[in-house]
């Protein structure tokens, strides 16, 4: 019993321990938990400027506005008075400066501390254009430029930043900026590529632009006229001229310069005029009819109020007729309209061989469309089907002859403008990213300039230039909506949308006809225009009720898919056809559905009678 008081202080040193102890434990764990909710804090923030970084930078916005953007954030890191952003150029070997932002009003002012015997000087910091370094600091780190302090954040060699004059930067901050560096670095290369993209496109429509000015001078009589009257007008002296046409039998104004509309109006309208010239000028090359001469008082009202007071007109050929006005009695020296009809007549001469030269370009675009078509089984026939449900369309609207011939070209050639594009992005399967999704959008573009030099038609290069716009204004490539979309734009845009559902690719098959028809009328005043919706579905359902067709497709596989002759020789679907059978085609054992990238089970021929025949 003695020992009790000794093992109870024992019992009590040895607690007095063990509280320490757990105390000490309970710290520790304390301390841990702090640290990773600390660090899952660190890492939430991360993420969540990584996102943010992600979620604002667009390939679409153009390279100016992402770096802009970029450099915004890194102010959020380190407040400086010039940002400048430089992308490595590995032709040069040089960093070139790419975008530069300023943080004050008075950017650039570098105010050096000086001692009171220094009167104060202000120098100007502007970043250099390129910068050459033989070694590329891994992390930031201060640098000197002259006696300019500045911070450089490399970005994995393919970049850098250039931030200052800053005299001194913190630990904290310079992890913050590798840190953004990294998130950079991931998005960096698809604005350089999404930029490289755009300046090739840049180039291929600028030379189109240039081609076009010149080929509307080559190709269309009218552009000719034009630039003939506008040059001869100053050189004559005349306020205006017009030129007459002869169609049938009667004579027509052309083309008119420095003549308002009503006025033009009126003297294609007044015979009386016209035959007077004719009178005067039969058996002549030109002639001048001056105020106070007899003839002029044949003159219409509306040009002596106009201020006219003398008229020479030329012949060109026995089809054409130039008329200039004169606001004074003129007395020329020489007679130079006979030379300038003349001229005219010749340049209209030389334009038949060029137009017929046209006709030969369309045949090779349209033979080089084909040709992209059959690369891949999946679009086989596509240009000949949009060509084709492009002109049912236009029919069913009731489009004029010429208009429709129009659509039906532009519809074939709608993809053409690929063709100036790198062969690797309309070959390739599977999604774009964003780079080379916005490269193709400026397929239409591309396109419209091939089709302005090659045939001087700018309808038709505007129905190509137009057809990814959108009736709400959220289409490309100029934001066009409602009626400001040409209407055989509108056209190509329905059926580029109606094939896009109806034919399947290699990484998904297509959707059935009735599908595909719900979604172009729930896309119908947003995306697409309606009456032209309407068109197709109307169309389609005048065809459907034909009782011509209630046992059978609405039409011959090769007609509705537009599959090519040298696949349909060799299928039995069309053998049999020939020989007078009208079976359906997906009840034939052995057909080549698949060498055009279709699927019996999924081919809306197919579709679209299994649907029509389940209603019944």
């Amino acid at each position: 019993m003695s020992n009790l008081p000794d093992i109870y202080e024992f019992i009590e040193q040895y607690a007095m321990y063990g509280v320490v102890a757990l105390g000490f434990l309970f710290l520790v764990t304390l301390l841990v938990c702090i640290w990773q909710i600390r660090r899952m804090t660190l890492v939430r923030e991360r993420m969540d400027r990584a996102n943010l970084l992600l979620e604002n930078v667009r390939a679409a916005k153009g390279i100016e506005s992402n770096i802009n953007y970029l450099l915004e954030r890194i102010g959020t890191v380190i407040e400086a008075p010039v940002y400048a952003f430089y992308i490595y150029d590995t032709k040069n070997k040089q960093y070139i400066l790419k975008g530069v932002r300023h943080s004050e009003t008075d950017f650039g002012k570098v105010r050096p501390s000086y001692s009171g015997l220094a009167a104060y000087k202000k120098e100007d910091y502007m970043p250099p254009i390129s910068i050459n370094m033989t070694s590329i600091p891994s992390k930031s780190e201060m640098v000197d430029e002259g006696e300019v302090p500045l911070l450089f954040m490399p970005l994995g060699g393919i970049g850098a930043v250039r931030i200052g004059p800053v005299k001194k930067v913190s630990r904290n901050t310079k992890m913050k900026l590798d840190e953004f560096a990294t998130q950079i670095q991931y998005v960096l290369p698809e604005l350089i590529l999404s930029e490289r993209m755009r300046n090739q496109v840049d180039v291929v429509v600028a030379s189109g632009k240039a081609l076009q000015n010149i080929s509307d001078a080559a190709i269309d009589p009218k552009v000719t006229l034009n630039l003939m009257l506008m040059a001869s007008l100053k050189s004559v002296g005349a306020f205006g001229a017009l030129f007459f046409e002869k169609l049938s039998a009667s004579w027509q104004i052309s083309t008119s310069i420095g003549v308002e509309a009503e006025i033009q109006r009126e003297l294609g309208q007044n015979d009386a005029f016209l035959r007077f010239i004719c009178s005067q000028i039969e058996g002549k090359e030109s002639v001048v009819i001056r105020e106070g001469e007899a003839a002029f008082n044949e003159i219409p009202s509306v040009l002596a109020a106009q201020g006219t007071q003398t008229i020479a007109a030329a012949q060109v050929g026995h089809r054409g007729m130039l008329v200039y006005l004169f606001q004074k009695n003129t007395v020329l020296e020489t007679d130079p309209f006979a030379m300038i009809a003349n001229d005219l007549l010749d340049i209209i001469n030389s334009q038949a061989p060029i137009q017929h030269l046209s006709k030969v370009y369309i045949r090779i675009l349209k033979k080089l469309a084909r040709m992209m078509d059959n690369l891949n089984p999946y679009t086989v026939g596509y240009s000949d089907q949009m060509s084709r449900y492009a002109i049912i369309i236009a029919k069913e609207m009731g489009l004029p002859e010429d208009e429709i011939r129009d659509i039906a070209l532009a519809a074939y050639l709608s993809n053409v403008g690929v063709l100036g594009l790198s062969s690797d992005l309309y070959q390739k399967e599977g999604k774009y990213t964003e780079a080379e999704f916005e490269m193709m959008k400026l397929h239409s573009e591309v396109g419209a300039s091939i089709m302005s030099v090659t045939t001087g038609n700018k309808r038709l290069a505007s129905f190509i230039m137009y057809h990814h716009e959108r009736m709400d204004g959220a289409g490309y490539p100029a934001g066009l909506r409602g009626d400001e979309i040409p209407v055989g734009a509108r056209i190509l845009a329905v059926v580029q949308t109606f094939l896009a559902k109806i034919n399947g690719r290699k990484q998904r098959d297509p959707l059935s006809f009735e599908k595909a028809i719900q979604m172009l009328i729930s896309a119908s005043g947003t995306q697409l225009d309606k009456q032209v919706v309407d068109a197709l579905v109307r169309w389609y359902q005048r065809k459907r009720r034909d009782p011509n067709f209630a046992e059978r497709s609405l039409g011959n596989c090769w007609e509705m898919c537009c599959t090519p002759s040298s696949i349909c020789e060799h299928c039995p679907v069309y053998i049999n056809s020939n020989k007078g059978s009208r079976v359906n085609c997906w009840e034939v054992e052995g057909n080549l559905c698949s060498s055009h990238g279709k699927s019996c089970a999924t081919c809306f021929v197919r579709t679209e009678f299994v649907t029509r025949s389940s209603v019944k």
